[in-house]
């Protein structure tokens, strides 16, 4: 996967990804990406990184198996030297909690759960790393993983 920051928008606060494929804040944070929508960017990079620090919020996802009012716990958990493919980085690790209730007609009702683990870097706005798995109400597990392979800021 390839991405390309395509336009930046400071006042209304956007940056496009692919021209609009994806769409996060100024801070990184999705409201829009080829998962779904979101009324609100979700707040899974907070403004400053400090081990210990914890938040809680609610969005509401608009995906492809209908639209889930979604509330979720997040909390820095450490600081530690992550590798990827792109090199070495000195990161945050911040591991989110998120329960999604299924909140239109369309497939199957009830509660899902997901559980993130990003690694995110200081002034970059984005995770170098991230680890995501899915458990849904009636059975079924998905796994991901995304690594930062490579990196270059173009004038």
């Amino acid at each position: 996967m390839r991405l390309r920051v395509t336009a930046v928008d400071r006042e209304a606060g956007r940056v496009e990804i692919n021209n609009g494929g994806s769409v996060t804040d100024l801070l990184g944070n999705p409201l829009k990406n080829p998962q779904g929508e979101y009324e609100v960017p979700v707040q899974f990079t907070p403004a400053e990184l400090q081990v210990g620090k914890r938040w809680n919020g609610v969005f509401r996802a608009k995906r492809q198996r209908g639209e889930f009012d979604e509330q979720f716990t997040a909390r820095v958990v450490t600081r530690e030297i992550v590798d990827v493919p792109a090199g070495r980085f000195d990161a945050f690790r911040i591991e989110v909690e998120i329960v999604g209730v299924k909140t239109s007609q369309f497939g199957r009702p009830g509660a899902r759960r997901a559980n993130t683990t990003l690694w995110e870097v200081p002034g970059l706005n984005f995770a170098v790393k991230r680890e995501r798995s899915i458990s849904f109400p009636h059975g079924g597990v998905e796994t991901e993983q995304t690594e930062l392979v490579s990196l270059r800021q173009s004038g």
